[in-house]
């Protein structure tokens, strides 16, 4: 018993709240989430519930499966489930959940099928890799893991994470529409409640855009604080790992699960009390877009609801003007030519031991992707001529964020409502336009719900971008404001 309560105790204080004991597990189940279904549950209720002993790993992951069975044709957010590994994997917490003290063990995940997970399929949802299993697992893959979490199956991705839209998946909102891209199926699947929390990837966005089309939360962190090492890349230079969720503590739950070694303050999980707790944050508010791409009208209507639900709590909202640099979009001419050339050199350099060879088993968008960047790098780029203007872009950011004293920088997420599975290719070229920046400069940015569009019904995000290890603070500012503001709450209408 001693052990037991040891371990209840280290998760609560790492969830920064009480433990409830004692209660049959049956009723504790049914009384922990609307309509009783454990998959409701909140990452981390689920682990103060598991640490409790009022709710077994294997109850969660078999809701989680039901769900599963019962949500995903419709969607399409996984490319693999791995039932019977899951269920094993439940009982083995189950049997040791005493000697488990970690707030995330026994707790389900999905992971984007770009991660290695030692013993299944890795295709990158592409015909390319058929039939590939991996024989390691990534090292982010292998620190949730240890620390006892539950891999339930993949997520579909954008075929090599090479676009924006998830063509073979759908909106969770409305099917008919794209669910963004490439993080596609964890978007889903979390806001589906058929998980409460994924990984995903961002080169250019691939986290934040099916996020904010999704309505879930997503976390860019700073470039390195988690380890992109094994997983199949984009752009390696570029390219970010993160968690996605269905509200930012949940967020805030896993990153500190993911993050490699000491990075400083670990994020809080609670909201501060009162009724100004962001009183004395200053919150910066660039002159323009990035791409210079307007708002779409239901777009800016969130935005300006969200920045001004921003400054109720107590933050003061500072106009500035952004740093201009050629890499500041995927709109403009220079934006388009340093894409091309510079993420582009990365992209066909790991592209061609498949490109042009097998072009035929590429998707047609993908393969048009490589053609122009093959097409661009046919003769080699300096790549100091890149480098220079990634340290010119990350300088002059630092130094804007300083002379303004910015805690934080808030813009859109996406410029435009959700388009159409018929309309995504063209429709959301733009829409990564103000996320580029942080990806290049290795910024850490979170995507949090801010409404329902007026105009649309659905889902809008708005990201905090931030200087790089300010993730806590950029995820205290969001679950001071979801409790206050529960944007997240809101629920798709196979959710409901």
């Amino acid at each position: 018993m001693a052990a037991t309560r040891r371990t209840v105790m280290k998760r609560s204080l790492a969830l920064g709240g009480a433990a409830v004991l004692g209660g049959p597990l049956a009723r504790a189940a049914a009384a922990a989430a609307p309509g009783g279904n454990p998959a409701d549950l909140s990452l981390v209720r689920a682990s103060a519930l598991i640490g409790a002993r009022k709710l077994s790993s294997l109850e969660l992951v078999e809701a989680c499966l039901d769900r599963i069975d019962h949500r995903n044709t419709p969607v399409n957010a996984f490319a693999n489930v791995y039932a019977a590994d899951a269920r094993r994997a439940a009982r083995r917490h189950d049997k040791r959940r005493d000697h488990d003290a970690s707030p995330v063990a026994g707790l389900p995940l999905g992971l984007k099928d770009i991660y290695p997970a030692a013993g299944h399929p890795l295709t990158a949802g592409s015909k390319i890799l058929a039939g590939n299993v991996a024989d390691s697992d990534c090292p982010a893959w292998r620190r949730l893991r240890k620390q006892g979490m539950v891999l339930v199956g993949h997520t579909q991705t954008h075929e090599f994470a090479a676009g924006n839209f998830t063509p073979q998946s759908s909106n969770p909102w409305d099917t008919e529409r794209t669910p963004g891209g490439s993080s596609g199926g964890s978007g889903i699947a979390t806001a589906l409640r058929m998980l409460p929390a994924a990984t995903g990837s961002d080169t250019l966005g691939s986290l934040r855009i099916p996020a904010s089309l999704c309505g879930v939360c997503a976390l860019k962190p700073t470039r390195g604080a988690v380890s992109v090492k094994g997983l199949i890349p984009f752009a390696p230079s570029f390219d970010h790992a993160g968690p996605m969720a269905r509200s930012a503590a949940d967020v805030a739950l896993l990153y500190t699960a993911l993050a490699r070694g000491p990075r400083g303050a670990r994020p809080r999980l609670r909201p501060r009390t009162g009724s100004k707790p962001l009183e004395g944050l200053r919150i910066g508010l660039p002159d323009q877009n990035f791409g210079k791409v307007a708002l779409e009208p239901g777009i800016e209507e969130r935005s300006e609801a969200f920045a001004a639900e921003l400054q109720k709590l107590g933050a003061r909202l500072v106009p500035f003007t952004a740093p201009r640099s050629p890499a500041e979009n995927l709109s403009g001419a220079g934006g388009f030519s340093f894409f091309l050339t510079v993420v582009g050199a990365e992209v066909d350099a790991y592209h061609r031991r498949y490109y042009p060879a097998r072009a035929g088993e590429y998707t047609s968008d993908v393969a048009f992707t490589l053609s122009l960047m093959r097409a661009a790098n046919t003769v080699p780029n300096d790549p100091a001529a890149g480098r220079t203007i990634v340290d010119k872009l990350t300088a002059d950011w630092t130094a804007a964020f300083k002379a303004s004293r910015l805690d934080a920088v808030l813009q859109p997420t996406a410029v435009i409502e959700t388009p159409k599975k018929s309309d995504a290719m063209l429709a959301t070229q733009s829409i990564g336009d103000p996320m580029v920046v942080w990806d290049y400069t290795g910024f850490p940015s979170l995507c949090v719900q801010a409404g329902l569009s007026t105009r649309s019904g659905l889902p809008v995000g708005m990201q905090l971008a931030g200087l790089p290890g300010a993730e806590p603070n950029l995820l205290g500012i969001a679950i001071d404001a979801q409790a206050h503001f529960p944007h997240h709450r809101h629920r798709p209408p196979g959710a409901r």
